[in-house]
């Protein structure tokens, strides 16, 4: 389009005023996704699940609670993990009122939250408590891990709220179940990092097909004569193993000089991709 309409005033007032500011960026690039932008909110950027911090300790608490549900997660249903989940909060309220676990289940299960466990309480707990909750052991390695490093104070305020994105990331992989994927996801969801993206990801990977043949089917070829590997082996994709797709998986280099064009908004040119993804479904 020639002229891009202004975001409806309906639609900036229900998202965070960062996210506005990235979607504006994006469109002013491409104004092609202006439709798929304002076809309904983005839940993930809404003012009404922004969270807000009474001190630091409180902010610190809900990033390591993001960390180990992300692990608890891992590889189980959505219904399994959420089971899990529940088992493993009243296991620890149960050590700290002493109340029979029957009792607490009934007197929470109309609560909106249960509480979470600090890193101290989960490092306190022997494995062999911690697999009563339904954790399989690797899990609950993976679950001490994130708790002593929060506990050390390796993972602290200064290092989630850099703009050092590679270095964040860096710092989370080098803990026991946590891959570039999970972090990416964190980054994202939980520091609501504006600048991060992965092409490791089946929806996203196919968001840029579709973006590539639908909105601008020249783009391919056009990337292909700018990004050169001068000798080096190409990146092997993970998602070229996908089986039944009817859609081209675009070379890793190519998806990352993509995403390169939105700097330093790439979270929201993400989540648009996503958005592709799920809406154009053959």
């Amino acid at each position: 389009p020639e002229t891009l309409p202004a975001l409806p005033q309906e639609y900036v007032d229900q998202h965070t005023p960062e996210f506005i500011k990235g979607v504006e960026y994006v469109l002013s690039k491409d104004p092609n996704l202006y439709a798929t932008v304002v076809l309904k909110p983005f839940d993930a950027y809404l003012k009404t699940v922004s969270h807000q911090f009474d001190d630091a300790d409180q902010q610190l608490q809900f990033w390591f609670e993001s960390l180990c549900s992300g692990i608890i997660s891992q590889q189980v249903s959505g219904a399994a993990a959420k089971s899990i989940k529940r088992k493993f909060l009243l296991y620890f309220l149960n050590g700290k009122t002493h109340l029979p676990l029957e009792e607490l289940a009934e007197k929470w299960q109309k609560a909106d939250k249960l509480p979470f466990p600090g890193p101290q309480d989960i490092i306190d707990c022997s494995d062999e408590e911690l697999r009563t909750c339904g954790l399989s052991g690797q899990k609950v390695k993976y679950v001490n891990s994130v708790a002593e490093n929060f506990q050390n104070k390796e993972l602290n305020a200064k290092v989630f709220q850099s703009d050092d994105i590679p270095m964040i990331v860096d710092k989370l992989v080098a803990i026991k179940g946590i891959g570039v994927w999970s972090a990416k996801m964190f980054l994202l969801f939980a520091l609501k990092k504006m600048n991060v993206y992965t092409m490791e990801d089946l929806g996203i990977a196919r968001g840029v097909s579709i973006y590539f043949s639908n909105i601008h089917p020249e783009l391919h070829e056009t990337i292909k004569g700018i990004v050169t590997f001068d000798g080096t082996k190409k990146k092997k994709s993970k998602i070229a193993v996908a089986k039944n797709r009817n859609w081209l998986v675009i070379q890793e280099e190519y998806g990352d000089y993509f995403f390169d064009q939105f700097e330093p908004y790439q979270s929201v040119i993400m989540v648009i991709m996503w958005r592709l993804s799920d809406t154009m479904i053959d």
